[in-house]
């Protein structure tokens, strides 16, 4: 019975371990955010630089609150945006596809891979996208 109960336990360790880290909830302490438009052509534009406490904290709790969803209508045109959320320690880079008439949709490129995105509000999408001022 005890052999049982500590295989049990390590295989739980085992998997938590083993198992990978989600994009969302982003859990750092994000100092700047920075919005980029991509081209076809994976050009990037800088369109603005989020420094506003206020409005960083608003973003990440808008972001922590995302539903997943899947890659449907992902071939539909629209805006890709590159948004990088940044600390003194680290960046986390994620792809925002907005689609007009279609919910967009946010993802990391590994988060991706394992077919994770989430399904972006359009309190996030403002947020993101109203220019600074």
């Amino acid at each position: 019975m005890r052999i049982i109960t500590i295989q049990m336990i390590l295989a739980i360790i085992i998997v938590t371990g083993c198992s990978t880290k989600q994009d969302i909830p982003l859990e750092m302490k994000v100092s700047k955010i920075e919005v980029y438009s991509l081209s076809v052509n994976q050009e990037k534009e800088r369109l603005s630089t989020i420094t506003d406490n206020e409005r960083i904290q608003a973003i990440i709790t808008e972001l922590n609150k995302l539903n997943k969803t899947d890659f449907a209508h992902s071939e539909s045109p629209g805006d890709l945006y590159e948004i990088h959320f940044i600390s003194e320690e680290k960046e986390k880079v994620y792809l925002y596809h907005n689609v007009v008439g279609i919910e967009g949709k946010i993802y990391t490129r590994s988060s991706a891979k394992n077919d994770l995105v989430w399904k972006v509000s359009n309190k996030l999408s403002e947020y993101l996208l109203r220019v600074n001022r």
